[in-house]
């Protein structure tokens, strides 16, 4: 208590911090009665981003993080305590969230989001917390793309080593099916390219084959993963549900990646060639070119009676080795033809030159 008694705040949360980890803190009452006796009264004194940390410890349930957080807020103004306000808010709709009260939460998240992205300063954790929440109020109510966005939000704030295993095994898996069947979510090499895939390289390998089949447009692979593992995939309603929506993501994706891989500015791929690509027959050819280009994934024009697509811009992507040593081959292609034209340049143009 010396701190306390010399007024030493800082050093007296941090003293609090050492404290709620013993053992001796798990046992009740031990965090109430050292709130009520030491804290409450010197609140204004102390850090309050540490100081809200510390009071949550002792509030497991529901229904008390939400009675303190809504006593709470009043104290920490946003003028004055701008992380502390956002983050106790933040607790307060994740209290919201867990108990159903969606409704409620909505505004809440709104304005949440709108009171950080207008500030400067403000802490990180502050961020991760508020877009944990968000993805924690995504997943609820099955926005998977919102979930998604928010999810990738909350680990570029938090250090993936803050995060226990578990919940990064839960977040990346959580991430990965929303990938998977959310129809306007292609951004599997983002996702295999976070450190958190890796948390379920032990766990949920499968998983992790599937993601990959998807990033590469290998449908051979995709058939083989599907096989080899039925009884994962089965399990999963997500999946089942939308078993034929993924064939036709992986034809777009094979569509996709075979377009990045040939040479030159504008691609000229025949239907058929097309329909060998992507295992598809001829005739579906044309309406899955058109989905992919209504996603914006690739831009084009489409040639009914020859038969062809050109295809002049395919979206960028997150690129691996493999991916990498294409586009080498492709830059290489290029300045070949660069060098080339200026030849040719040169030769027709003799007598202009000096």
């Amino acid at each position: 208590l010396t701190f306390f008694r010399k007024r030493e705040w800082h050093q007296f949360t941090d003293v609090l911090e050492e404290i709620v980890t013993e053992p001796v803190a798990l046992t009740p009452p031990f965090l109430v009665d050292l709130y009520n006796k030491c804290v409450i009264h010197n609140e204004k004194r102390l850090n309050q981003l540490r100081l809200l940390a510390f009071v949550m410890k002792q509030l497991p349930d529901v229904k008390a993080r939400l009675e303190f957080t809504a006593a709470t807020i009043p104290k920490v103004s946003l003028k004055d305590h701008p992380d502390a306000n956002i983050s106790v808010r933040a607790l307060h709709l994740e209290g919201l969230v867990q108990s159903g009260d969606l409704a409620a939460a909505k505004p809440e998240v709104e304005q949440l989001e709108q009171d950080l992205l207008s500030r400067v300063g403000i802490d990180p954790s502050v961020y991760a917390r508020f877009y944990a929440v968000k993805c924690l109020y995504h997943k609820t109510q099955n926005q998977l793309s919102e979930f998604y966005h928010s999810g990738f939000q909350y680990l570029a704030y938090q250090p993936l080593d803050g995060i226990p295993l578990p919940e990064q095994r839960d977040l990346a898996f959580s991430l990965a099916i929303a990938t998977l069947v959310e129809e306007r979510l292609f951004n599997f090499g983002e996702l295999l390219l976070n450190p958190v895939i890796a948390s379920l390289e032990d766990s949920c390998c499968w998983m992790v084959e599937l993601l990959r089949v998807f990033y590469t447009g290998d449908i051979t692979g995709y058939i083989n993963v599907c096989e080899k593992y039925k009884d994962n995939l089965n399990s999963q309603p997500a999946l089942v549900s939308n078993f034929q929506m993924l064939r036709e993501k992986m034809s777009i994706m094979a569509l996709v990646c075979y377009s990045f891989r040939q040479p030159g500015g504008s691609k000229l791929l025949p239907f058929d060639v097309i329909a060998r690509e992507t295992q598809l027959a001829l005739d579906d050819v044309e309406l899955m070119v058109m989905k992919a280009m209504s996603l914006n994934l690739i831009r084009g024009t489409i040639d009914q009676i020859d038969q062809n697509v050109t295809v002049t811009w395919v979206q960028p992507r997150h690129l691996g080795m493999d991916q990498l040593r294409a586009m080498q081959q492709q830059l290489g292609c290029w300045a070949e033809k660069v060098r080339e034209t200026a030849a040719l340049l040169e030769q027709e143009t003799k007598d202009l030159t000096v």
